[in-house]
């Protein structure tokens, strides 16, 4: 039952995500000409600013995650309740702070910042919806936090469907008839009310008996969640300060073709990794139970399926990304081949760690995470602070790749193989086994797109020659990362045997 709810949960996910890319994909560009470069990078500088307010979450999310695996699994509904009970008293106060502390600031952003003046008012009236939306998912998230840990977020599926097209389509509509920066965030505040309140709707079906009101509360959350909100603030500073940086050292006007990489990296991130999303709640369960073999062997399966489709999609993107953004966007706000291979070495650092992130967080080791999310924040942000004024936007992925590999990239995963108690020199020579294979795939691509693909197409100027360049990379990738898996990877048998058991799930014989 466990499984098939990950896989429903897998599914409206990847639905959900994939009408988002499409909708991003195809409005985007109306809504940046539309706007201007100098505005859309303003929207995207508020919404990285009003990120920071999530420090105020202070961890009680993923702590009342990790809290109900247990009750949930023992069917505790007086303990569930008092659980959600002291979150929901949290959240109240959270929210109500956030409105607060933004008001507050609101009055401040635009000399912060420096934005020119004729930008000032509306900058201003949309900080404030942004804040206002932030403030609301406080008020009403608890029952969706309860709906996600027991693995039925599918049930929402209406909500999560109409979402992405309710928000683009206000998008279109507003910026159309001129509200700007305004219209997107009026837009942004009224899906997230209706989304919230449906949510809740649906969690009270599900679950007839909970009651987040009464007087009993535990507030062991509080307890757990302090690590967790230290390692949140720390994530928050090291993936949230990008483009405050660089609209800092180089001016609003270079943040528009940065974040136009980044949202789109950020899209192919969550579709990546949204199979991953679900492990957390199936290997916290078998944590519990104390079944640390099974949570190595889905940690191992995890692990060849991420190497598997980072190696795909790292390399496709450096080869193909520049064509399809000059189509997609124009040639005016790309970016050097050198940035590009630096987004694609985050993101590839990205996918090949979020399984051991996720299961490693079930396991609530946020206060051992510390130290290495110090020190990568340390490595980051000093590099980039030193690396931007001179190098641009380079210097501030240089400063994050930095801070991924020489800090991150090993300890996470030596606390990971602490927990299941095995040695964690196996973790570099799995690693070293896919790194391999990449740099195989990767140098096989240098000369078979410089020697067929781009001579045999005349160039890639159109999208069905793009499309048609992506289909020749996948004929000639895939098939030779099945045979480097099948020669290197000891595990490619045990993948595929969990591969066929989720396709069956999926698609059981009458």
């Amino acid at each position: 039952m466990r499984t098939k709810h990950a896989i429903n949960n897998i599914l409206l996910q990847t639905i959900t995500l994939v009408s988002g890319i499409i909708l991003y994909f195809f409005l985007t560009p109306y809504i940046v000409r539309t706007l201007g470069n100098e505005v859309y990078g303003i929207n995207q500088l508020l919404l990285q600013t009003v990120g920071y307010f999530g420090i105020a979450e202070l961890g009680v999310g993923l702590s009342l995650s990790v809290l109900l695996y247990r009750e949930l699994v023992d069917n505790h509904i007086d303990n569930i309740n008092a659980l959600l009970s002291a979150a929901q008293r949290i959240y109240m106060i959270i929210g109500g702070s956030i409105a607060f502390v933004g008001l507050i600031f609101s009055f401040f952003i635009n000399s912060i910042f420096s934005i020119p003046d004729q930008y000032a008012s509306a900058t201003h009236i949309a900080f404030l919806l942004y804040i206002a939306s932030a403030a609301l998912t406080y008020f009403f998230s608890v029952p969706g936090i309860l709906l996600n840990t027991s693995q039925r977020g599918y049930k929402t599926y209406l909500f999560q469907l109409l979402k992405p097209f309710l928000t683009y389509g206000a998008y279109v509509v507003l910026v159309y008839y001129g509200f700007s920066i305004v219209g997107i965030a009026a837009a942004s505040f009224a899906v997230a009310a209706w989304y919230l309140l449906g949510t809740n709707r649906k969690a009270r079906q599900e679950f007839p008996w909970m009651n987040i009101w009464q007087q009993e509360k535990n507030y062991a959350i509080l307890k757990t969640s302090k690590y967790v909100f230290i390692e949140k603030l720390l994530m928050l500073v090291l993936f949230q300060t990008d483009i405050i940086l660089i609209s800092y050292f180089l001016g609003v006007d270079h943040v528009a073709g940065y974040a136009l990489y980044t949202v789109f990296f950020y899209y192919m991130k969550e579709l990546i990794i949204i199979s991953s999303n679900n492990i957390i709640n199936g290997s916290g369960e078998l944590y519990q139970k104390g079944e640390i073999n099974k949570v190595y062997q889905l940690w191992r399966d995890s692990m060849s399926i991420a190497f598997f489709v980072a190696i795909h999609v790292c390399t496709g993107l450096y080869f193909l990304f520049p064509y399809f953004f000059k189509l997609w966007i124009s040639e005016s706000l790309l970016l050097s081949n050198t940035v590009l291979l630096f987004f694609t070495i985050n993101l590839f650092y990205i996918i090949t760690l979020h399984p051991t992130v996720t299961i490693l967080g079930s396991q609530n080791y946020y206060q051992k995470r510390i130290k290495g999310s110090v020190a990568e924040i340390i490595v980051n942000i000093f590099l980039s602070c030193i690396l931007i004024p001179h190098m641009g936007v380079l210097g501030a992925l240089i400063g994050t790749a930095a801070g991924h590999y020489l800090v991150n990239a090993w300890f996470i995963p030596m606390l990971f193989f602490q927990s299941i108690r095995q040695s964690f020199s196996h973790y570099f020579f799995i690693c070293l086994r896919y790194l391999g294979m990449l740099m195989i795939v990767g140098t096989a691509n240098y000369f078979y797109f410089t020697y067929v693909v781009v001579p045999l197409l005349k160039n890639i100027e159109t999208w069905f020659e793009l499309i048609a360049a992506g289909l020749l990379f996948l004929l000639f990738t895939f098939p030779l990362c099945v045979l480097l898996y099948k020669i290197f990877d000891t595990n490619f048998n045990q993948v595929m045997l969990r591969v066929r058991g989720i396709i069956y799930l999926m698609n059981p014989k009458k």
